[in-house]
C-alpha cells in the first residue's frame, strides 16, 4: 500500500494493533474500532473511530496552559 489514498494507512493500523494489546496503567485504554460504512456511487469509502476511555485533558493542554504546574507525582504519572 503505497498511496494511503488507496486505503487505510499501514501506520495506522499498526497503532491499533499496538494500543488493543498495551496494558499500561499511564496509557488511556482502547476500548473498541468503530467504521462507519460509505455511500454507494461517490468516493465517501466511510470512517473509522478510536472509541477510548474519557480523559478530562490530555498533556498537551496542561503543559500549554502557563499558570499550571504539575506536581510530582503527577510528573512521575506522564
Amino acid at each position: 500500500m503505497d498511496n494511503e489514498k488507496e486505503g487505510f494507512p499501514i501506520t495506522a493500523i499498526r497503532e491499533i494493533k499496538l494500543l488493543k494489546v498495551l496494558d499500561n496503567p499511564n496509557v488511556i485504554r482502547l476500548r473498541e474500532i468503530v467504521r462507519s460504512v460509505g455511500f454507494h456511487g461517490n468516493n465517501y469509502k466511510g470512517s473509522i473511530y478510536m472509541v477510548f476511555d474519557y480523559m478530562d485533558h490530555d498533556l498537551t493542554g496542561l503543559l500549554e496552559r502557563r499558570n499550571y504546574k504539575l506536581t510530582l507525582p503527577q510528573i512521575k504519572c506522564y
